[in-house]
């Protein structure tokens, strides 16, 4: 079941904002339901990678993008 969710942000075709908003709306998903079968250590990097990816997003947001260049 996890792997459905990443295989709606997976493979990045491109760089484009808008693969890595689904990437990141995917892992965002995984973080939300339970995991069968997986630890502590491989749930935390779950979720460090979905946070990374968040982060990669946050300056190509446009209310972002006009708060620090206004």
């Amino acid at each position: 079941m996890p792997l459905t969710y990443l295989l709606r942000g997976w493979p990045l075709i491109n760089s484009d904002a808008e693969a890595f908003r689904r990437l990141g709306g995917a892992l965002r998903e995984l973080r939300r339901h339970p995991l069968h079968g997986l630890d502590r250590a491989s749930f935390q990097q779950l979720c460090e990678l979905s946070d990374c990816v968040d982060d990669l997003l946050v300056p190509s947001a446009p209310a972002t993008w006009a708060a620090h260049n206004g």
